[in-house]
Formats: C-alpha cells, sequence, structure tokens
C-alpha cells in the first residue's frame, strides 16, 4: 500500500510540473503510461527520466531480463518473459515494446493473465497484482509477414524499495533480439471443404496494420468448423469503437463468408493520427477476432 501511495505520488508531481504523467513502472490499477520503455521510439525515456533518479540506470545489484526465443514465424504467437532476480525490492513493475530495425512498433501484443495488461497492443506492462510479482509472462503476436529484423524488445523495470517516495528505486533497462525463422517444409493440409458446417473459430489474416492518411488496405476473416471445415454463409460483422470511427472506415460493415469461409473487408485511414481497434464477429462463434489499425500521418 505504500508503494501504491509513493508511485502514485510521483505521477501527481509529474502532472503539476509538465501536465503528463510519465512513470514506467509503478503499482497503479490504471497502469503505467506507454512510452517509458527506454526504446529508440521512446527517445530512450524510462520512470528515471522524470521520476525515480536517485541512481544511474542499471546501477542496481538485481538482474533485469527478457527471455524470448531467436527466432519467430510470421503470423504465429511467441512467449516473452520479463523477470528480475537476486531483488530485494518490495515491488516491481516492468513496460515492453518491441520495435523492427527500423525503430517501427511491430507484432501484437497480448496478455496471459491478471498479472499484465495492454491498450493497443504496442506495449504491455504490470497491473497493480503484477506489481507483487517479479517475474511476467506475455504473448507477443509477430506480424503475418517477415518483418525488417532483428525485432528487438525493450524493457524497462523498476525495483522498488516501499519508502513511500518516488527516491530509493532502482530502474533498469534490457533488450533481446530476434529473427524471423527459415520456413519449415509446409505440411500438406486437406483443401478447406466448403459447404454446410457449424461455424466454431474466427481469425483475422492481419493483427496489426499500419496505414497514412487517406490509405486503404484489406483483411481477410476467416471462419471455420470441425476440422478446419471452411464455414459457408456465415455472416461476419465488423464494428469499432466511437475512438476508432474518429480514423477509421470499414466496408462493409457486414458480409456472409464465401465457399472458402471468408469474408474481406476494407480499412481506410481518415486524417486522424492514433490506434483504432476493429472486432470481427461471426454468427455462432462465441469468441472474436481484432485488427488494431496505426493510422500516421506520414
Amino acid at each position: 500500500m505504500k508503494n501504491l501511495f509513493k508511485m502514485a505520488s510521483c505521477i501527481v508531481t509529474l502532472l503539476l510540473t509538465m501536465g503528463v504523467g510519465v512513470n514506467v513502472a509503478y503499482s497503479y490499477s490504471a497502469g503505467p503510461p506507454d512510452g517509458n520503455t527506454g526504446s529508440p521510439a521512446d527517445n530512450g525515456s524510462t520512470c528515471a527520466t522524470l521520476c525515480h533518479n536517485s541512481f544511474d540506470v542499471n546501477s542496481g545489484s538485481a538482474g533485469f531480463s527478457i527471455t524470448a526465443p531467436s527466432t519467430y514465424t510470421p503470423g504465429e504467437e511467441v512467449t516473452i518473459t520479463v523477470s528480475f532476480t537476486n531483488s530485494s525490492g518490495v515491488k516491481h513493475g516492468f513496460q515492453l515494446s518491441a520495435l523492427d530495425a527500423n525503430n517501427e512498433h511491430v507484432g501484437l501484443f497480448n496478455n496471459v493473465d491478471n498479472k499484465t495488461q495492454t491498450s493497443e497492443g504496442d506495449y504491455i506492462s504490470h497491473t497493480s497484482s503484477g506489481s507483487n510479482d517479479s517475474s511476467w509472462s506475455v504473448v507477443w503476436r509477430a506480424p503475418s509477414s517477415a518483418a525488417d529484423d532483428p525485432v528487438t524488445f525493450y524493457a524497462a523495470g523498476n525495483e522498488a524499495d516501499g519508502n513511500s517516495t518516488n527516491k530509493g528505486d532502482y530502474i533498469y533497462t534490457t533488450t533481446a533480439s530476434l529473427i524471423a525463422g527459415a520456413a519449415a517444409s509446409p505440411t500438406p493440409t486437406a483443401t478447406p471443404v466448403p459447404g454446410s458446417c457449424e461455424a466454431e473459430l474466427i481469425a483475422v489474416s492481419d493483427a496489426k496494420i499500419t496505414l497514412l492518411f487517406g490509405e486503404s488496405d484489406e483483411v481477410t476473416v476467416t471462419v471455420t468448423g470441425d476440422e478446419d471445415y471452411a464455414a459457408e454463409g456465415v455472416k461476419v460483422t465488423a464494428s469499432l469503437s466511437n475512438a476508432g470511427k474518429k480514423r477509421v472506415d470499414v466496408s462493409p460493415e457486414s458480409v456472409e463468408t464465401d465457399t472458402n469461409g471468408e469474408a474481406k473487408f476494407t480499412i481506410t485511414a481518415k486524417d486522424k493520427k492514433g490506434n483504432a481497434k476493429i472486432t470481427f464477429a461471426a454468427e455462432g462463434v462465441k469468441g472474436t477476432a481484432k485488427t488494431v489499425v496505426k493510422v500516421r500521418k506520414k
């Protein structure tokens, strides 16, 4: 509880002096603000930049690391672990991002439990509950095609002493890189069988895309049934939050799947920067599929 007050006090101080809350790891239920992993995209910013600056970054005695495989397969999920070792801290926190060789955010982060959280998928961090831990596992979905390798994960972490101030805490940074692995020999698969089958699963071709103002892209939503049979004639609907509607248009709003169980949607960027999350739902399917669209001016 003391550490909660301490971290929150740091944010209040920053709000009063700068009008911005910038903290990478604090035990606060709303979660830390994005943009503090120490990466080039964040201009090297961490909590030590404006708040927890008692010590130089990485001057503590604890270990802070990212555990990840050396390769990834485009479109597939990768489990990443961020952890402290040999730490005497009372509370811990982290924030993680992934950049390609051009220092652009790439892939999409997802939570695996209530210890972590992400808003739009570019960053993932601890939750209030997660601040009681010193190790966190997250899932990163690789882009559907190979990125400009290497993909580098940037993490910043806070080892807090619980003294109810923003002093006396150690901030750490670390990185890990991976590249697209060689494609395995394809395993022959049966051609999806069109016709009537009960829809069970929904998937989208691109979990994350980037569009400039006025640009368009097409995503394909696939609905399958038992044994991956194509579910033909299933109505698929695309929906946007109010914030998303300000940034992109989706056409059509709904469409039935074809003989391959596919429904295609065109996404067009408007002239407002930011992220838009599109949720795709199919009749008779419990789950949904999502695409995050990052809209940029240039």
